[in-house]
């Protein structure tokens, strides 16, 4: 993976080879190298996991084409128990859970009925997904093909932009931007659309300024009826590329160039810094949501549970938004699974109780840190761009560090029975990473100061 600083250009690599593996030993011949990740399409997933579920010859009742129309509260037939929640479908079925699991999305009626209070804001931005279409036969600097193999983000100050790779010839995109900004790039078009997408991975900050002014520009004119320059098409933002790169002297061959090289020849030695040139948007696949954080104050209710989105959304940046609610379902499983095992009632807050303590903390860690970094990055002030780029660049080079913050990142970072005895080694290295942060923070607010001072003492001079 690439990311870099969409002012600076500071940059950090995870590398696969650089993953902290669980046994510590060096490949063997024939082994395959580690990942940091693994993408995959929702479909996909759905369809490993159906498949999962009639492999394993357990009796699970799945309900197509029917929605939840309330959530009620029987009353106990006795004092010693607790009510229990009464799902009503759309198709008149009454569900009797002895523990209903939330795992119904941001606005979770799961949540509304257990009284859970929410904590958090809203981003005063929105988030822009689409498949991307590229070339699949790329060249390395070295004349090898190119795998597509590699993520890249770039962290720009209206939001960062991701291309994660699916397939060959196929990449997601990730981009959050001001809502503004979003919704002239989808009204605009998909041509428009890829060239913007190529531009804001290469082009420096002052120009990707220009291109936003120059799509609000032409968007407003568009919703305001106007005729003639008002018009948005692919061809006046070629040209408009084309013109900001001659300005900053790139050069056709370059990796820094939004366009293919027509000509062939060797590829720069930088090309695999930058993800490959897009070609266009797979149809209907673009669109946009509206991004926010939030946490629930709890996990359990009265025989309820809640997981995933319905108990914290996070900031796309760091693509962890699945990675939680995963953990949270394997947490709650193995809550449930004692329960069983000792005759426990497995609605019972006594029972669920673990569930809780092992992924509150760990969530609240990743909610906070992107949010921290969304904030970061989020500005052209200068002190904090140095700073965040000093340290950007010392992480770089603390390929330990590295190491244990890609087991996080990639999902198989939490302590567990899975992961043997080095699990505290990785949340020490994820630790660490947020001290790495924090001190970023430190130093952007003591120069803050420092220039606060200076500030005040070239005033008191004057007044003097």
């Amino acid at each position: 993976m690439q990311v870099w600083d969409g002012i600076s250009d500071a940059r950090i690599q995870f590398l696969a080879s650089e993953v902290i593996r669980p046994s510590h030993k060096p490949l063997s011949v024939g082994q395959d190298a580690p990942e940091m990740a693994r993408l995959t399409e929702n479909l996909n997933l759905q369809r490993a996991l159906l498949q999962q579920l009639q492999s394993q010859g357990v009796h699970v009742t799945l309900l197509d084409k029917t929605r939840v129309a309330s959530i009620v509260s029987e009353q106990p037939l006795s004092s010693s128990s607790s009510a229990w929640p009464v799902v009503q479908t759309n198709t008149n079925r009454r569900l009797r859970a002895r523990l209903l699991v939330g795992a119904d999305g941001p606005s979770s009626p799961v949540r509304s009925f257990s009284k859970i209070e929410t904590f958090g804001w809203t981003y005063d931005a929105r988030a822009i997904v689409a498949t991307l279409q590229h070339s699949a036969s790329g060249i390395t600097s070295l004349g090898f093909p190119r795998p597509c193999t590699t993520a890249y983000q770039r962290f720009l100050p209206t939001g960062p932009i991701a291309f994660l790779p699916l397939a060959p010839g196929r990449a997601s995109l990730v981009w959050s931007t001001t809502p503004e900004l979003a919704e002239a790039l989808l009204g605009a078009g998909p041509d428009v659309l890829s060239v913007m997408v190529n531009a804001a991975f290469r082009l420096p900050d002052v120009s990707i300024a220009y291109l936003h002014k120059l799509l609000l520009e032409r968007w407003a004119a568009v919703r305001a009826g106007k005729e003639g320059e008002s018009q948005i098409n692919a061809e006046a933002f070629v040209d408009a590329v084309q013109w900001r790169e001659s300005s900053h002297s790139v050069e056709p061959f370059s990796a820094l160039s939004s366009f293919e090289d027509l000509q062939g020849g060797v590829p720069s030695a930088d090309v695999e810094l930058f993800p490959p040139l897009i070609q266009s948007i797979q149809p209907n696949s673009a669109a946009s949501f509206p991004l926010r954080m939030s946490h629930a104050e709890d996990y359990v209710g009265p025989r309820t549970a809640l997981l995933g989105d319905a108990a914290h959304t996070v900031h796309p940046l760091a693509g962890q938004g699945l990675n939680l609610g995963l953990a949270d379902a394997e947490s709650l499983a193995r809550c449930i699974a004692d329960a069983i095992k000792y005759g426990a009632d497995v609605g019972s807050r006594t029972s669920l109780a673990d569930y809780p303590r092992k992924r509150y903390f760990a969530n609240h860690t990743m909610i906070s840190a992107t949010d921290k970094l969304q904030k970061l990055y989020g500005t052209r002030l200068g002190p904090i761009v140095w700073a965040r780029s000093v340290g950007l660049e010392v992480m770089n080079e603390w390929t330990g560090l590295k190491g244990g913050l890609m087991r996080v990142a990639g999902g198989s970072g939490e302590p567990s029975r899975r992961h043997g005895g080095d699990g505290g080694l990785v949340w020490m290295a994820a630790g660490s990473g947020m001290e790495a942060i924090s001190v970023v923070f430190d130093t952007g607010r003591t120069l803050a100061g420092v220039v606060g001072n200076l500030i005040g003492e070239r005033r008191g001079s004057v007044r003097e």
